[in-house]
């Protein structure tokens, strides 16, 4: 009797706390459908890594709301899907997802029809809700939608600006046909360009983005009138910049990489009270370090990389104890901003789980460097297979020890050595990797696994 009363009795507060919450199923994509179909409601997809620290966040509180659960689990099939498994990875990329948090509303069918990306509050999520609904009832709209080709330059421009940042799927063709009425007019452009700017994506032209950077002046960037709304479209443009670079080195075309890295430079110019040349030159070689490693460039990748370490690393003790007092003065600035302003301490807080994390957010200096050491030794020993560019890899990954003893710097050190047969060497990192106060679960299997090997 005893035991069929604490059955119940947990029975009960399992359906208390479904009501308390979104209730996110576990089922296959498939049954999520079926599901969604049969109850006639719509589909909540919340989109996460296992690193995100707003996607934990935002299961840890705004998820848990009573109101908002209960709106939503009337409404919706509501399902998690993890962005880097086999069973949703692909799901993932095939809804244009490449930030996380990200929020799908679909119809029953799978259709999506809303996307809202990062953390939102309760409130925030409320107001997103709304945005979703109205999409689905607003008969006027949807007339309007299905009719686009006939709305006039001003009906679309009506449109595209009341649902500015929003990530609705009918946007683009909406935006195509406006900016094809648009295009031509130098004046309409510029005054258009928050519509252009949040409406422009990946699969848009070259041309397109270049005309786009010809009109962005300065103090658009710096225009205090809606300055929240107008960070966050040109923060997305600069996702889309990128998006174009993957693109063009996954298509092998170095002209086009060379137009997008020109389309980036432009706009850090006009973003830029003090531009330094030099830094961004810097960062275009190291852009080039990377389309070369992708590509399997490799005539390209030595000879730049050999530049790139001749102009940018200094193996003195000096250099490195200078790094080490710049990095003193972060960790102070870091600290006093944490005293005085509470997003930054929750930012910081929400970063920060272990100490690897603490020291890579405080030593922004000395982990350039070092990282500059050791992502071009790692390549090295994938690219080659000579002794005499092991060899140099070896020595660019045991420099990059001398920065600081990071476990995967070991790791790529250790793996090195044991290719042009310096066992002995490797295991001595090894045994030393072991004591590192930054190790973690996965460092020490690989480390184990390397100590195998040899």
């Amino acid at each position: 009797m005893k035991n069929l009363k604490t059955t119940l009795l947990l029975m009960i507060f399992f359906q208390i706390s479904l009501i308390a919450q979104i209730n996110f199923q576990n089922s296959s994509w498939q049954e999520t459908l079926t599901q969604a179909q049969k109850e006639n409601k719509f589909i909540f997809v919340d989109i996460y890594t296992s690193w995100c620290g707003p996607c934990k966040k935002l299961s840890k509180t705004t998820f848990q709301d009573k109101d908002l659960g209960k709106n939503m689990n009337e409404k919706f099939i509501s399902v998690k899907w993890d962005a880097e498994s086999k069973e949703y990875e692909e799901l993932a990329k095939n809804f244009g997802v490449n930030s996380y948090p990200t929020l799908l509303y679909l119809s029953s069918n799978g259709e999506l029809i809303y996307k809202v990306v990062g953390f939102k509050t309760v409130e925030q999520l409320k107001e997103e809700n709304d945005v979703f609904y109205n999409l689905k009832t607003n008969v006027s709209l949807q007339e309007k939608v299905e009719n686009y080709e006939k709305l006039s330059e001003l009906e679309l421009q009506e449109i595209l600006k009341e649902y500015l940042t929003k990530k609705i799927e009918f946007k683009t063709k909406l935006f195509d046909r406006y900016y094809s009425l648009i295009e031509k007019d130098k004046t309409q452009l510029k005054e258009n360009l928050l519509i252009i700017l949040d409406n422009i994506n990946a699969n848009h032209s070259l041309e397109m983005y270049e005309k786009v950077i010809e009109n962005i002046s300065s103090s658009f960037i710096f225009n205090t009138e809606n300055m929240k709304l107008r960070i966050a479209i040109i923060s997305d443009f600069k996702k889309n910049i990128e998006s174009k670079k993957f693109k063009a080195t996954q298509e092998k075309n170095k002209e086009k990489f060379a137009r997008v890295l020109k389309i980036s430079e432009e706009l850090v110019k006009k973003e830029s009270f003090n531009y330094n040349k030099k830094e961004v030159e810097k960062n275009n070689q190291l852009q080039w370090l990377i389309y070369y490693s992708k590509t399997e460039m490799k005539d390209e990748y030595l000879k730049l990389s050999q530049e790139v370490i001749k102009k940018y690393v200094d193996p003195s003790k000096e250099h490195r104890a200078s790094l080490l007092k710049r990095d003193s003065m972060v960790i102070r600035t870091i600290a006093k901003m944490r005293e005085e302003n509470e997003m930054v301490k929750d930012a910081f807080n929400e970063s920060v789980n272990t100490k690897k994390d603490l020291y890579l957010i405080t030593h922004i200096f000395t982990m350039y460097e070092a990282n500059l050491l050791y992502d071009i030794s790692k390549k090295y020993s994938e690219l080659f297979d000579d002794k005499k560019n092991l060899k140099q890899a070896s020595k660019w990954a045991l420099l990059s020890l001398e920065y600081v003893k990071m476990p995967h710097y070991y790791i790529n050190a250790a793996k090195i050595l044991i290719k042009i047969k310096k066992k002995k060497k490797a295991q001595d990192l090894i045994d030393e990797a072991f004591q590192s106060e930054f190790l973690d679960k996965e460092d020490k299997k690989e480390l184990k696994e390397l100590q195998q090997s040899i």
